[in-house]
């Protein structure tokens, strides 16, 4: 417990300095109305729900930028100071390395849903929101330190630790990074703590384009306790495609397309999932209007996770959303239309 609340006070001693030696704050107020259809009770509900986001930001320039981002929202139950602590890191520029110090994410490898070079936060689960603006948003506490080889290739390495706090439990990982090539390479591996094991996770991520961007990545898991089973059943590769063109005065019209493979699992099993897709289309009309298409497929049983969601800026700094959710799939399968049949979540956002 000692040991705990000394770890909780350096981080909120980091989190004060750089609110201290923020020159601009930024505050965020997000509503909600969400309408959906609740299959075991046969009737429509809604949850009216609120987020507002307080962020301090540095705008000197020079080698030192740090930032703070706290939120309080009404559809979490939080349990700790933590928790209301989104974003709070500093980040220092040094003549032969770079430092960074504080609550945020770093994230390796390439894809914005499925990416199996993300070892040490991971990007492998369907358990996300697909109707916000960015799919994976958690950040932990964290430090790391970044040696450049050339201008564009370095190594780095990241400290995580974990509660309670013992040196034992910590989760750490190394990687080499270098574009220096028309084809971007990178490599490391990731350990971290798992119940009573420990479990070391090499990855390799490579990225290019061949007149559409693409990228690629492999990881799996060496367990201490369990060696050959376990390296097989969590092998994973996962790769993406990317197009953006112009359409036009001011349209932007863009494709992706990401999908995630264990190539060593059992297809006939449900026990653990197999393959997953991810399209996604966007056409911004101009810079106040946009519309997205999302869905997450699950290729071993068909079903499937679709959203619209339509965003509109009248104003500056307000944004008016329609987010429009439903699953397509049999009661036993990963995405069954019972758990959702319709969900539509009307939104605002300010910023002040």
């Amino acid at each position: 417990m000692k040991h705990t609340k000394q770890m909780y006070l350096v981080l909120l001693l980091l989190s004060m300095s750089t609110l201290l030696s923020a020159a601009s704050a930024v505050v965020s107020l997000d509503t909600y109305y969400s309408i959906f259809y609740e299959h075991s009770v046969q009737q429509w509900n809604y949850v009216p729900a609120g987020r507002i986001g307080l962020q301090f930001s540095g705008t000197r320039e020079g080698n030192i930028r740090g930032e703070t981002f706290i939120t309080f929202d009404t559809t979490r139950a939080l349990t700790s100071i933590d928790q209301y602590i989104e974003q709070a890191y500093l980040k220092a520029r040094f003549p032969n390395m770079r430092l960074t110090i504080g609550k945020t994410r770093q994230s390796w490898g390439d894809g914005i849903l499925f990416n199996a070079g993300d070892i040490m936060f991971g990007a492998t689960d369907v358990s996300v929101n697909l109707g916000a603006d960015s799919l994976r948003t958690q950040t932990e506490w964290m430090a790391g330190l970044q040696l450049p080889l050339t201008d564009f290739s370095f190594i780095e390495a990241v400290t995580m630790p974990k509660v309670p706090y013992a040196l034992v439990d910590m989760a750490y990982g190394a990687r080499y990074y270098n574009s220096d090539y028309p084809i971007k390479f990178e490599f490391g591996f990731g350990s971290y703590r798992k119940n009573s094991d420990r479990l070391h996770i090499p990855y390799i991520a490579l990225q290019g384009n061949i007149g559409i961007d693409w990228y690629m990545g492999i990881s799996t898991e060496c367990s201490q306790t369990a060696f050959g089973d376990h390296v097989k059943e969590s092998s994973v590769i996962s790769g993406g495609l990317f197009w953006m063109q112009s359409v036009g005065y001011r349209g932007t019209l863009s494709a992706r397309f990401e999908a995630i493979f264990w190539p060593f699992r059992d297809w006939s099993s449900t026990a653990m999932p197999v393959m997953f897709a991810y399209p996604e289309v966007s056409y911004a009309v101009n810079e106040s209007l946009s519309l997205t298409f999302r869905s997450i497929i699950s290729v071993q049983d068909a079903s499937a996770s679709t959203v619209l969601h339509i965003a509109w800026k009248p104003l500056q700094d307000m944004t008016l959303s329609l987010v429009a959710l439903t699953n397509i799939g049999e009661s036993t399968d990963i995405f069954s239309h019972e758990k959702v049949p319709l969900a539509c979540t009307i939104g605002s956002s300010w910023l002040f």
